[in-house]
């Protein structure tokens, strides 16, 4: 059981550490330019910004070369989305797994990262526990 907790921590630091990466490229990031539209606006109105970010500094095409776990299911949501959402969760201050119902219920976040299906906080919790300390060190190595 302790070494799932420690799995755990290890691969949140993990995911955290690439969630401080995109917070200070995003101050460097002045190429980006703000418009103004008639669209639906909510009030994480940040959000674009850090989609162009991580579309920008290809973070995602980094996760896909990670091989992440993938669920067996035919219901299971693709690994990238769980991933960027629990990063939505953390960047508009969910800090627990059933905070991140928020993420769920907003159409507009689905719709600027495009997901189709947004994970829950037992999915994140199913995700994060797959992770063990061999498997961390397969990936980081």
């Amino acid at each position: 059981m302790k070494t799932h907790n420690l799995a755990n921590l290890k691969c949140l630091n993990q995911i955290l550490q690439l969630n401080n990466i995109c917070q200070c490229f995003l101050h460097l990031s002045v190429s980006m330019k703000d418009e103004y539209r008639d669209n639906m606006v909510i009030s994480c109105g940040g959000m674009k910004k850090m989609k162009l970010l991580i579309d920008k500094m290809g973070i995602s095409k980094k996760l896909l070369e990670l091989c992440l776990l993938q669920s067996k299911s035919n219901n299971s949501i693709d690994e990238i989305n769980i991933v960027e959402s629990f990063w939505v969760g953390i960047w508009i201050g969910c800090f627990r797994f059933s905070h991140t119902a928020v993420v769920r219920l907003d159409e507009v976040l689905r719709q600027i990262f495009g997901w189709k299906r947004v994970a829950s906080g037992t999915t994140f919790e199913s995700f994060f526990k797959k992770f063990t300390p061999y498997l961390n060190h397969y990936l980081l190595n």
